[in-house]
């Protein structure tokens, strides 16, 4: 067969993925940063909360709003569980971090604050940020604020810097994004400067005056995630995780908040696909024309072939059937064999009853079967086989050695023991027991077999 076509092929699909692979290469994780991963398997997150909905506690104690969300999309990209940790505010945030506490900082506004002893990522979260007042402002923005007052919340990159990007603005703080809302509304602040998302958000969910945004800044407010200076290589695992979040699966974060607007710099895959739509339809066209084009030259060759085939598939056809015919002997054969040994098995089972278990560390009881209930004279429904009661059951000369059965030392060693059963009516019940570790999807578990021996040890009591 000419290997042109096979070439052909080949000079499709790369075609085919070259235009639909994404265009940002993610590059792969290094030595140092496999072996961080490799001694984790908890990303532990320090968050101090914010306004909603970038990050709040509705109530209860896992957070919400959209650095949470980016926080559990980047832990599975990552391979990690994820833990966050709340904590009252950044001075113990810090705390924590220097001590070890957390491993990376969810949430850092970026730009305007001053140095930090952390590392941050390029930002993950870009909000666009306005003026929101009952008056009607000029376009001319921030240069508007001299000498008048302006609201915001207290602690943010705001009421640090807006000082210094507009000398003789006149700062007043608040503790909430309500509050200052209200400022503004009862004319104790020209205007409230922040975030579009937080303040939209609040202003739908709540009645204050007749507040709306005035004038959108070229300002944006930066929210990225910080880890410590002396782990370089957790800053660009770190970065690497938030690159390998999808363009999907960030507009399904964004759809999960209906009424927060969109930043500027999120990129809908909506209009790349409609843009690739006539370059894939082009590429179906061609790919139809090459097969076409293909088969019929290779008509020619299809009867001779075809031939080959048939007289190939007659010889295949007379191999099976006398492999089979062999198989159909042996396994004449070995059920022969297997009806030997299940009377074999039949006999032993009434020479010496026996019963099966199963010691499951991880829900600490015992799984038993029919047989051993029946060795205990113990209900089903009535008793549970934790360790303790097993042990309760057992002649108190015999329970060290039966407690080893439970015990994580032999986890993975083999035990036989015979051992006596304390039955309800007082009498005793000598069992000899086989057991063996055994891992059961990454739980050790160990597995064991009883044989009911009272006759055969009273037997030997007897003669000795």
């Amino acid at each position: 067969m000419p290997k042109r076509p096979y070439s052909l092929y080949l000079l499709i699909y790369l075609c085919f993925y070259w235009v639909s692979a994404d265009s940002a290469q993610i590059a792969r994780y290094n030595v140092a940063e496999k072996s961080w991963l490799d001694s984790h398997q908890v990303l532990r997150v320090g968050v101090v909360e914010w306004t909603p909905p970038i990050l709040f506690y509705a109530g209860g104690s896992q957070p919400k709003g959209l650095v949470a969300d980016y926080l559990r999309a980047l832990a599975m990209h990552l391979g990690l569980q994820l833990e966050i940790k709340r904590f009252p505010n950044e001075s113990a945030l810090a705390t924590a971090l220097a001590s070890a506490e957390v491993d990376v900082v969810g949430a850092v506004a970026t730009g305007l604050d001053g140095n930090r002893s952390w590392i941050c990522t390029r930002p993950y979260l870009s909000l666009p940020v306005a003026l929101f007042s009952n008056q009607e402002l000029s376009s001319r923005g921030l240069t508007e604020l001299r000498g008048k007052t302006v609201a915001v919340v207290s602690g943010s990159v705001w009421d640090q810097g807006l000082t210094t990007l507009v000398p003789g603005v006149k700062v007043n703080d608040f503790p909430t994004l309500e509050q200052a809302l209200q400022a503004v509304s009862e004319n104790r602040a020209l205007a409230y400067l922040g975030d579009v998302a937080s303040a939209a958000y609040l202003l739908q969910q709540t009645e204050i005056g007749d507040i709306e945004e005035q004038v959108r800044t070229t300002l944006t407010y930066d929210i990225s995630l910080a880890t410590p200076q002396r782990y370089p290589e957790l800053q660009s695992l770190i970065q690497k995780g938030i690159d390998r979040i999808t363009s999907e699966e960030l507009q399904a974060i964004w759809l999960r908040w209906p009424r927060v607007e969109r930043p500027d710099n999120f990129q809908d895959p909506i209009p790349t696909w409609v843009l690739m739509l006539p370059l894939l339809i082009a590429w179906t066209l061609f790919v139809g024309w090459a097969v076409r084009r293909y088969t019929r030259q290779q008509q020619i060759h299809r009867h001779g072939r075809l031939k080959q085939t048939i007289r190939r598939l007659q010889r295949r056809e007379r191999h099976l059937k006398e492999k089979l015919l062999r198989l159909k002997r042996k396994a004449l054969s070995y059920r022969k064999d297997s009806r030997r040994h299940r009377r074999q098995l039949g006999l032993l089972q009434d020479v010496m009853p026996n019963a099966a278990w199963v010691w499951d560390p991880s829900v600490g009881r015992c799984q038993w079967d029919e047989g051993m209930y029946g060795f205990f004279r113990a209900e089903e429904e009535a008793f549970e086989p934790t360790p303790q009661a097993i042990l309760d059951r057992v002649h108190s000369e015999d329970r060290d050695k039966v407690s080893a059965l439970f015990s994580a030392q032999e986890e993975n060693g083999e035990l036989q023991m015979s051992y006596r059963i304390l039955l309800p009516d007082g009498q005793i019940r000598w069992v000899l027991d086989y057991s063996h570790g055994h891992i059961e999807e990454g739980v050790q578990q160990r597995v064991g077999i009883c044989w009911d021996i009272s006759g055969y040890q009273l037997d030997s009591d007897h003669g000795s």
